[in-house]
């Protein structure tokens, strides 16, 4: 099948033998090459236990800066915060667990600052590295 618009058609048989068919003209349109841009901001990362090296969670960061948070242990929890800092202040911690990121971005990664600090109850700091 090649490129071009597509139409799409649904028969239904009920148990008695009746039957309804619904025609939707043109639903589906299939290129040869995709056409979606992602902005650089929209980047995929892992949140990972440094000792043992395990995955604890995935995360995304939208090209309006919002973040979401994947757990990868049950209960599997989906956290969104505001921008990747929160993310930074809330789960990361120095030597134990560290962001990578699985997408390159244009700008410098963020640092956790002294203000940073200041906004948690605990201190906490960061590593991230990009992954090439």
């Amino acid at each position: 099948m090649g490129p071009g618009t597509f139409d799409v058609s649904l028969t239904v048989t009920d148990d008695k033998g009746n039957t309804d068919t619904m025609n939707q003209p043109g639903l589906i349109e299939v290129s040869t090459e995709p056409n979606t841009e992602l902005p650089d901001e929209f980047r995929r990362f892992v949140l990972s236990q440094v000792a043992d090296q395990r995955v604890l969670a995935y995360g995304t960061q939208f090209p309006d800066m919002r973040c979401v948070v994947i757990w990868n242990d049950d209960p599997f929890h989906i956290i969104n915060f505001a921008e990747i800092s929160h993310v930074i202040q809330s789960v990361v911690v120095t030597g134990e667990k560290e962001i990578f990121w699985l997408d390159p971005g244009d700008s410098d990664e963020p640092t956790v600052t002294d203000d940073d600090e200041e906004l948690s109850d605990e201190p906490t700091g960061m590593t991230i590295r990009a992954l090439s």
